[in-house]
């Protein structure tokens, strides 16, 4: 190894003292050559010199080569740099997209997770019904069986009654002889003090004695027998009683049951659309899928991009959210909200002349007429008097087959009479409050509100959200939702239905606390300039109807519904008139006052005591044969009716208005409560119906339809009102 690096070190020495021989050979021959070029003539020399320009010209050209390169290079580098810049455009969309379509993976599994849960429910609330079923059998045994033995005992009392009113009579008679043979024994006793002078009389007397002593003996034997008999009858009526309560407590266990069926059938309706829902939602899932496949393979190709720019971006993101999240006001968050929508802009002033209630519903009807419409006064009153007492029914629906004018009387009543009026079209996805009051966008990290929102928001009175200016507190807006029964009315307007009925009478309403039940929240996350979600108040200048159709695409209404609302049934047209409507029909310019609106609204209490004892035997009359019917109603539509009628306009005959205004309501609410009801065995009770319509309240052809239809039921077995023409 020593003997190695000694050869490598003479090799690189002797290496080294060649290249000084060649370089010092190399002075010396140029050194020469300078010499002998000085010596040259100029001829040689001058030959010389074009020779180093040659040379120097074509260092020149490699020199401009070399800057054309550079140039070149230059360029190359400025679109790479352009590029390079799109690509971290197209990486930051991807990413962007990368982001949402995780999102949505994940709401999509979630969304699976949740259907697993709905199947697990169905399957749990299927055998809760089939089980309530079965009770609901044996209880309806029991309460058949408890039906028999009550008539047995109502039997058994009655015969124990006739024998107690024989023994009583009796015991009058008794009573009558007693209270002479007392005063005789009476006199026979102070015969006794002249026993001694009234010897002879001693043998007759003492005979007549021994009698009146036997009749008293069994006298006494009575009135023992009696107070036994009394006894029995008391203890056959305690267990009567106790019969009849057992009896009670049955049927409100028979009915809460009916009830648990009723919602468990509703919930395997709901399941049932939950799990169309959940297929649909598959599909989408699939084509997600797909698109996450395609997205994810342009990631692969672009990985190495994203490596180089991830970090840049990550503090271009963080820069960008520290930016907005310091400047963003509780004003930007809702802007949403404070568009004023179109429908609010006009009228644009308020009319200050006031008009009566007669006067108003006359240029109602003339618009309708100049408009080509055809409504009958009495439709009209009831549609009006439906809008007024919206404390007691919150909603009126105009149900009915298509194209009888079901969303024009709402529309066209609007404009004659100066309220602000407002159309929402359901759609038969809506299943939550938030596709009517807005919802907030995940993606875009704002409140998207509609014009319902923003209607109650500007509309509210009381400025519950902090951000209307109270432009409008003292105008009206009716609110239509057009073919509401497109979606189930319980999922998007059920929330909002219990919000109305806890809002307070009108003349408490001023007090915030009273409220509070009644505000809607609306779905704006919170954050730093907004701590709190907000709310609005839906206050009494607010109306709401709803147009329904009836057909196989359209869901029912519940019973939750029905009781909150005025349903009137828009029948199909007996003939087709040709109406004629005018060129130019000029709708009110002045908006109705809110406050003028109020003086119409009557209370309950301001009929008279004759208009009361009418409408509250009516109802109870009805009452009765809706109990018979197994849909018994509660207070709340007792009192719905007692507004309706104390409301409705009245004109010269009384009389006649009171009968109408009670004929609108067992239409609009108690003929609604009877749909599907089974007509072989209410017949006599349906059939009550119809005679009341026709003796008590004198409408005949009210009377004369239900006939019909009670006629028609024994075909199909249920009963089922498709309305009446009114004329």
């Amino acid at each position: 190894m020593t003997s190695l690096f000694a050869d490598t070190g003479s090799l690189l020495v002797l290496t080294f003292m060649l290249l000084l021989a060649l370089i010092a050979g190399h002075w010396i021959h140029a050194l020469s050559y300078e010499r002998r070029s000085a010596n040259l003539p100029l001829a040689t020399k001058d030959h010389s010199l074009g020779l180093k320009v040659a040379e120097k010209r074509a260092e020149v050209l490699a020199l401009e080569e070399k800057r054309s390169k550079l140039d070149q290079e230059i360029s190359d580098r400025d679109r790479l740099i352009a590029e390079t810049a799109s690509q971290k455009e197209l990486l930051d969309r991807l990413r962007l997209e990368y982001d949402q379509l995780r999102e949505a993976k994940e709401e999509i599994e979630k969304t699976r997770l949740e259907a697993a849960e709905m199947a697990a429910e169905y399957a749990k609330v299927s055998q809760n019904l089939e089980a309530a079923r079965e009770e609901m059998a044996a209880i309806d045994r029991a309460k058949t069986a408890h039906e028999l033995e009550k008539l047995d005992y109502q039997r058994r009392l009655e015969e124990y009654s006739g024998k107690l009113e024989e023994l009583k009579h009796e015991g009058g008679q008794i009573e009558a002889g007693l209270v002479e043979l007392r005063s005789e024994r009476d006199w026979l006793l102070g015969l006794r003090n002249e026993v001694t002078a009234l010897e002879a009389k001693k043998a007759i007397l003492a005979d007549d004695l021994a009698d009146l002593e036997t009749r008293l003996q069994a006298l006494d034997e009575m009135q023992t027998q009696h107070a036994e008999l009394t006894a029995s009858i008391r203890m056959l009526g305690q267990q009567i009683a106790e019969k009849a309560h057992e009896g009670q407590r049955l049927a409100a266990r028979a009915d809460a049951i009916s009830t648990q069926v009723a919602e468990a059938e509703r919930q395997l309706s709901r399941l049932a659309d939950d799990k169309q829902r959940h297929d649909q939602l598959r599909r989408e899932v699939d084509s997600m899928d797909e698109e996450l496949q395609k997205g994810l393979s342009q990631k692969s190709r672009l990985e190495a991009q994203i490596a180089v720019l991830e970090q840049e971006a990550s503090k271009l993101a963080d820069n960008l959210g520290s930016t907005s999240s310091s400047t963003e006001t509780s004003e930007e968050i809702a802007r949403d909200l404070l568009v004023v929508p179109e429908t609010l802009k006009t009228p644009s002033t308020i009319g200050r002349a006031y008009r009566t209630e007669d006067e108003a519903l006359h240029n109602v009807a003339s618009y309708l007429d100049k408009r080509g419409l055809k409504f009958s006064d009495r439709i009209l009153r009831a549609f009006h008097t439906s809008l007024k007492i919206n404390d007691h029914a919150q909603m009126t629906v105009l149900a009915g087959v298509s194209g009888t004018g079901k969303s024009q009387l709402p529309r066209r009543y609007s404009e004659a009479m100066g309220i602000h009026f407002l159309q929402i079209a359901v759609e038969p996805r809506w299943d939550s409050p938030q596709d009517l009051l807005g919802f907030y966008n995940y993606i875009e990290k704002k409140y998207r509100a509609t014009d319902f929102a923003r209607a109650l928001v500007h509309m509210d009175p009381y400025n519950t959200s902090g951000l209307s200016d109270r432009a409008f507190e003292d105008q009206m807006l009716l609110i239509l939702l057009d073919e509401m029964n497109l979606a189930r009315v319980e999922y998007y307007f059920s929330e909002f239905l219990s919000r109305l009925e806890a809002r307070p009478q009108f003349k408490e309403v001023g007090e915030a606390i009273k409220r509070r039940d009644a505000q809607l929240p609306i779905d704006i996350r919170a954050t730093n300039a907004l701590k709190t979600t907000l709310s609005v108040f839906p206050g009494h200048n607010v109306l709401f109807a709803g147009t329904m159709n009836d057909d196989e695409s359209t869901q029912s209404l519940s019973d939750k519904v029905l009781d909150r609302s005025n349903v009137m049934q828009f029948s199909a047209p007996v003939k087709f008139e040709q109406l004629k409507a005018e060129d130019r029909v000029e709708q009110a310019d002045k908006a109705l006052p809110f406050a003028q609106w109020r003086s119409w609204i009557k209370p309950s209490n301001s009929m008279g005591d004759s208009d009361r004892t009418k409408t509250e035997h009516a109802l109870q009359n009805l009452a009765d044969i809706m109990k018979s019917c197994g849909r018994p109603f509660g207070f709340r539509l007792h009192e719905a009716v007692m507004a309706y009628v104390a409301n409705y306009p009245r004109r010269n005959n009384l009389v006649e208005a009171i009968n109408a205004a009670i004929s609108d309501q067992i239409e609009f609410r108690i003929l609604p409560k009877l749909r599907g009801v089974e007509v072989e065995p209410h017949d006599s009770d349906l059939r009550r119906l119809a005679e009341l319509v026709r003796q008590d309240l004198g409408d005949q052809a009210f009377g004369d339809e239900i006939e019909a239809t009670i006629d028609r039921g024994t075909n199909t077995g249920l009963f089922s009102w498709r309305g009446i023409q009114r004329r």
